[in-house]
């Protein structure tokens, strides 16, 4: 029982700790992020006008992330957490999309907002 109690513990602990690991969003907002330096600046401005219209016309927005590490988070969990602390989508549409994109992890996840 105590080493239950124990084992149960850590992994809060390591869940705790991986949280916060995220990116943090840029000021001002933007739908293309490539900390990863994957894109040249022409085709990541391309891609941003391109997100804007869109989030524009459709009212869905998708958010493009591209990072050099996933900092040991699951690529679900990463995910997820951009979704909710950047607030992509209309909260009352639940219309928002993450593309996720771990270079070195060499993960990817498409995650519904």
């Amino acid at each position: 029982m105590k080493k239950a109690l124990i084992i149960f513990f850590s992994i809060c602990l390591s869940v705790f700790t991986a949280w916060g690991q995220i990116i943090k969003q840029p000021n001002p907002p933007r739908l293309v992020v490539d900390e990863a330096g994957v894109l040249s600046d022409d085709r990541e401005a391309t891609l941003e006008q391109k997100l804007v219209k869109y989030n524009d016309s459709t009212s869905t927005q998708i958010l493009v992330v591209i990072v050099q590490s996933l900092n040991g988070l699951d690529v679900f969990d990463y995910a997820q957490q951009l979704g909710e602390e950047w607030g992509v989508g209309q909260k009352d549409k639940n219309n928002g999309i993450v593309v996720l994109v771990s270079i070195g992890d060499r993960k990817m996840r498409i995650h519904p907002g």
